[in-house]
């Protein structure tokens, strides 16, 4: 088969895997989020294909992290039909001047980046609401103030990563 077709394969698994932590970590699982990276019915995660289109459509959900999924996907789709057709086929070989015309570390950086500011926003923001609340509440007038920005921003349908912003920024 050869080292090369191996490459394909094993890259191939492991952005697959990458993509799919992302999918969970930004849309933990429930029954709205599920279907988005498992097929529960078959009870296995969605092909590599489904995952790609999936991340693509929810890009704008990613807020800040939006320029970062785009240059992946730019980055993934000359990638995929080879790395594909030599996942599917042990006959096809790989060919080192194909694996390195693709820019396969970028793509796997990309992804751990992604990765980590989604887990990293996560602690911050309840490390940020938590010494928000503790510096803005002076009164009972804050909390109603408070509890009505939130109801604002939770009627806007904006993200958590938008509100955290906003209070780092003290926008909020």
């Amino acid at each position: 088969i050869g080292a090369n077709t191996a490459v394909f394969i094993l890259t191939r698994k492991l952005l697959e895997n990458l993509v799919i932590d992302v999918l969970r970590l930004k849309f933990p699982p429930n029954n709205n989020n599920l279907p988005i990276y498992y097929y529960k019915e078959k009870r296995k995660f969605n092909d590599f294909t489904i995952l790609l289109e999936n991340l693509d459509s929810k890009k704008e959900e990613f807020g800040i992290d939006v320029p970062i999924l785009e240059e992946f996907l730019k980055l993934i789709f000359p990638f995929r039909p080879q790395a594909n057709s030599n996942a599917h086929s042990l006959i096809i070989k790989g060919k080192k001047e194909e694996i390195d015309s693709y820019d396969i570390e970028r793509m796997i950086s990309l992804l751990i980046k992604l990765k980590t500011n989604i887990e990293n926003s996560r602690s911050r923001l309840g490390g940020m609401v938590l010494s928000w609340k503790m510096d803005k509440i002076r009164n009972i007038q804050d909390l109603d103030l408070i509890e009505k920005t939130l109801s604002e921003i939770r009627n806007k349908n904006e993200s958590y990563e938008q509100l955290s912003l906003g209070m780092f920024y003290g926008l909020v």
